[in-house]
């Protein structure tokens, strides 16, 4: 799976941005902020984590977004369980 420098959700143009150093500092493989449209994702390069944990995050962290632009409740959970079977179902196509 190829991780894209920008995505559009609902018309939005979101960033996404590889910063192994920012997700060290907040303690996360991604992250969301909704008001710059940005996902940050680690670079598993320089972190060692499998590809595929970095590529299922970017999934989650574009739920995150779309919850966030349709005002819908965004548990992390849920989040957690529906990304990690959306990637399931990407990885076969």
């Amino acid at each position: 799976m190829k991780i894209p420098d920008k995505i559009n959700i609902a018309g939005k143009q979101i960033d996404v941005i590889i910063d192994n150093k920012y997700c060290n500092i907040n303690n996360a493989y991604g992250r969301v902020e909704y008001d710059r449209c940005r996902i940050y994702l680690d670079d598993y390069k320089i972190s060692g984590v499998h590809k595929d944990v970095i590529e299922e995050t970017f999934i989650h962290e574009c739920l995150h977004m779309i919850n966030n632009i349709l005002g819908q409740n965004d548990d992390e959970a849920t989040n957690k369980r529906t990304s990690e079977l959306l990637y399931q179902v990407i990885k076969q196509i």
